[in-house]
C-alpha cells in the first residue's frame, strides 16, 4: 500500500475519509489531480484507490469516478495508526 497517500500527512486520503472531510458519496477527485496534489505518481495513486476499493470504502463507477461508499470502522484500520505497519 502506497503509505504516503494513503495514510500519513494529514490530508490522506484514509484520513479525510475517517474524519469526514470526504463524506459517504462524496466524489474524489481525478486520478491526475490527486496524483498531483499528493505528489505521487499516477500508478501509487491507483494503488491507494484500489485498496480503498478492497476494503469496501470506496467503489469506482465507470466514466463517472470514485465514490466513498463507507466510512472506515475506526482509526485502527490504518496499519500505521495500531502498529502493524511493515
Amino acid at each position: 500500500m502506497p503509505q504516503e497517500v494513503f495514510h500519513t500527512s494529514p490530508g490522506s486520503l484514509h484520513r479525510q475519509i475517517r474524519l469526514g472531510s470526504l463524506p459517504i458519496g462524496a466524489r474524489l477527485a481525478s486520478e491526475p489531480d490527486l496524483a498531483a496534489h499528493y505528489g505521487v505518481g499516477i500508478n501509487t495513486l491507483r494503488r491507494a484507490i484500489r485498496e480503498l476499493r478492497e476494503r469496501g470504502i470506496a467503489d469506482t463507477v465507470p466514466a463517472k469516478g470514485t465514490f466513498i461508499i463507507e466510512m472506515p470502522e475506526s482509526a485502527t484500520d490504518s496499519p500505521e495508526e495500531n502498529g502493524t505497519a511493515g
